[in-house]
This record gives structure tokens, sequence and C-alpha cells, in this order.
């Protein structure tokens, strides 16, 4: 028996131990919120001058305008420093919370991973990418291009 698992469990942990990157997909921001399949429709960022950062909400469907996001909806909450370039969670003021409606009620959960990369930022526009895990029920990957609300 310990034969036969032990090549099994190195070859899930290797990859751990081995500092290999939790990498960004070029795909569009899809994944799961609240266990429930979630693919990113709308999304809008403010810039926060004072703090560096840009804050941002993610939402799977349209609407009208950033005063008017939809109410009760899963979605994401990242805040993003206002420079190009990669950061692990919590570098330069970068944090993610997964916001879920659960029984009813909202319910949010902080990654215990994640990594994003600020790939353009030019006064209309912030593209970025970002791969954030809680758990399986809670796991989102991939790029996205928002506008910026005033």
């Amino acid at each position: 028996m310990i034969r036969t698992t032990t090549p099994l469990l190195l070859a899930v942990l290797l990859p751990l131990l081995s500092g290999c990157p939790f990498t960004i997909s070029s795909a569009d921001l899809e994944g799961t919120i609240g266990g429930e399949a979630w693919v990113l429709e709308q999304g809008e960022a403010w810039h926060d001058e004072a703090g560096g950062t840009y804050a941002l909400e993610l939402y799977p469907e349209l609407y009208v305008d950033c005063l008017t996001p939809p109410s009760g909806v899963s979605h994401l909450t990242v805040d993003l420093p206002d420079e190009v370039g990669e950061y692990e969670l919590g570098e330069a003021g970068f944090t993610v919370v997964f916001v879920a409606w659960e029984d009813g009620g909202k319910v949010e959960y902080d990654p215990v991973q994640a990594r994003a990369e600020v790939l353009e930022i030019d006064g209309a526009h912030l593209v970025a990418g970002v791969h954030a895990r809680h758990s399986d029920a809670h796991d989102v990957d991939g790029q996205f291009d928002v506008p910026m609300c005033e």
C-alpha cells in the first residue's frame, strides 16, 4: 500500500512544494462563486488616488450603469494597484472578496490564494487578469476589460 500511494502523493504535492506559479488564464474571467457557475458579464472600476488602487465590482449579468449594479447577485469585489504589473494577494493593495448569496443572505469569502496582473490602464478602461481561489465553491480565473466610473 505504501508503494502505490507514495508516488500518487508525490505527484499531487510536488507541484505545490516546488513553487509552481499560480497562473492566470488568458481566457475571459469565469469560475464558480457559491458553488454555482459564474461568468463575468459586466464590471466597473473606480480610481482611489489616495490609496493608489482601483476598486472593481465584477458581475455575472449586464446592468444600466455604475450607479445601479444588480443586487442579490453573487459577484467579486477586487482592489488592484494602479500600476501595470503582476501582484500576489496582499501586495500593493491587491485584495479579492467573493460575495455569494446563500440562503437569501450575503456571505463574503476571502481567497486563500490569488494573483493579479494589471495589463493596461488608459483612463477609460482597466485591463487585467485575476486568479483567486478560496475553495472549489469559490474559484475564478481569467482576464477582463472594465470601464472606469467617475
